[in-house]
């Protein structure tokens, strides 16, 4: 530290106190730039990083306390951000820069300081500050020092990889948490790849009973690595992979320990339960392995699952073994009460010949049937709007936008006259909001036109809708519209954009005049 110290004094003689006055000061309150911390996610602006400094130069001990203590479950992205923040932001305060330059020579210990001098644009004032917060024992300093692994000074750069290659071997897991979290958030930049490569070694060395504390890690990345050193030093159980299977909120993340969890399984019997699981990767990885080993009941009775990754995996078995999935999704789909799965297999394979056996389950009782048979009929081309118009009025929004969906490729031949009736108030909302994209997606100005006219409809969605879809219109679209409307539509455009006039302004009531044509009332 002597070192150190005598550079910074140095870089402190050299600089005398400026003469301009720093910013002032008017958030002082530890909760509330807490809050702000906490609200900004990973949209760091150069506003908060200013709060920082300030609170950092001004706030009370408690009130820097209470910041530091929501900055430690900060996400790896929000710390890179505040980074570049802060150093822009500290060119705002040069008094201050000059006064902690001091405080650090003498030792500064307060963790909110030591953090945000750590991104000063002077690498003095970094050098310092890092190591300082090497001999401080709190998952914030781990975080700067993270970040600092990969600094453009050498000097600092070697001291934080010191501090850090130091104390990874004896790190108590809460710390190594938020070290994962950054390193492999950050493992992208050549400057960062030591720090990445050092976890990893850390990652190795974990006892299992240590490997549910790290593996919570919010970057999906992070846990994707840490989940491959883990599976591959054997430290996962079947159930903890399992779990990880069903639950955790990343695709490759669950398909990853399902396949682990399956290659762990040796017993048949074990395989045939895991096929019966809640998981679908979980299921279709147990009939690809009882596949391999010329067990294929489980591919039969799963050909019509639920879920479509396990289906795609029992059709390929089921092609394998000779037999006719065609046939067989047939027969499913001819029973007296077909699955889902059913249905919707039958979509992904069938043809134009099986469009007769689906309809008749467009009127099911059950929602979920009419739905899926009408996303398989749309997959096997045959969209007869005489049949999936009048569902545009079914009770379940789940099926109402699975007819706006087959039918808005052909939303020009559809009956206008129709589909205005439907957006009329008085109707199911879902219909109403189906209803309008379909007449949007015929004409542009029958878009816009409805735009206006529901501009101020009391369902909330719709107008938000309208609103910001004739905004879209005027700053993407309207400048490329080179037909115009028809007499009888310019003339109801001007007594809609005269109604929506109060609201949406002078401006923007003249605009769409100009791109419309449609002359004042």
């Amino acid at each position: 530290m002597t070192g150190v110290r005598g550079r910074l004094m140095d870089w402190v003689r050299r600089m005398p106190p400026p003469m301009v006055s720093d910013y002032p000061s008017n958030l002082t309150d530890g909760e509330t730039v807490a809050q702000e911390v906490r609200r900004a996610a990973d949209a760091v602006s150069i506003e908060l990083a200013r709060q920082l400094i300030a609170i950092s130069r001004d706030g009370a001990p408690r009130d820097r306390a209470i910041v530091v203590a929501t900055m430690r479950t900060a996400s790896a992205r929000f710390w890179s951000r505040l980074d570049e923040e802060l150093r822009r932001a500290w060119h705002g305060v040069p008094v201050w820069s000059h006064d902690l330059a001091a405080r650090l020579v003498e030792g500064e210990d307060d963790l909110l300081r030591l953090t945000v001098a750590a991104s000063h644009p002077s690498g003095y004032l970094r050098e310092a500050a890092t190591t300082l917060l090497a001999m401080t024992p709190d998952p914030v300093a781990v975080t700067m020092l993270a970040l600092r692994t990969g600094d453009w000074v050498p000097v600092v750069r070697t001291a934080a990889r010191k501090a850090l290659a130091d104390r990874l071997p004896a790190m108590p897991v809460a710390e190594l948490s938020s070290l994962v979290d950054i390193a492999f958030s950050l493992d992208r930049r050549a400057s960062h790849e030591w720090l990445a490569q050092e976890v990893r070694g850390r990652l190795r060395s974990l006892a299992p009973a240590e490997v549910r504390a790290v593996l919570p890690v919010r970057a999906h990345r992070a846990r994707r690595t840490a989940y491959q050193l883990l599976m591959e030093s054997g430290q996962l159980t079947t159930a903890q992979l399992i779990t990880a299977a069903t639950a955790d909120p990343d695709q490759t993340v669950r398909a990853m320990c399902a396949r682990a969890a399956i290659a762990g399984t040796t017993g048949l019997a074990e395989l045939r339960s895991l096929a019966r699981g809640r998981t679908g990767l979980v299921r279709a990885e147990a009939v690809h392995a009882l596949a391999k080993r010329g067990e294929y009941a489980e591919a039969e009775a799963l050909v019509a699952d639920r879920s479509q990754v396990v289906r795609t995996v029992a059709r390929n078995v089921l092609r394998i073994a000779g037999l006719d999935v065609l046939a067989r999704y047939r027969a499913l789909v001819d029973a007296d009460d077909p699955a889902v799965g059913a249905i919707a297999g039958l979509g992904e394979v069938g043809d134009q010949r099986d469009a007769a056996r689906l309809r008749r389950w467009l009127h099911h009782p059950q929602a979920r049937i009419r739905a899926a048979t009408l996303v398989a009929l749309r997959r096997i081309g045959n969209v007869d709007q005489t049949m999936v118009l009048p569902m545009l009025r079914d009770s379940s929004s789940a099926v109402v936008a699975q007819a706006r969906t087959s039918l808005l490729r052909i939303a020009g031949e559809l009956d206008r006259d129709h589909l205005e009736q439907l957006v009329h108030p008085g109707n199911l909302a879902h219909t109403r909001f189906a209803a309008y994209r379909l007449l949007a997606a015929a004409n542009v100005w029958q878009r816009v036109i409805l735009d206006l006219r529901l501009y101020a409809d009391a369902d909330d969605r719709l107008r938000r809708t309208a609103r910001s879809d004739l905004a879209s219109w005027l700053a993407h679209g309207a400048s490329t519209t080179y037909s115009m409307p028809t007499s009888q539509q310019a003339e109801l455009l001007g007594r809609l954009i005269e109604g929506v006039r109060p609201v949406v302004g002078e401006r923007t009531a003249l605009l769409l005049r100009f791109h419309t044509g449609a002359a004042p009332s």
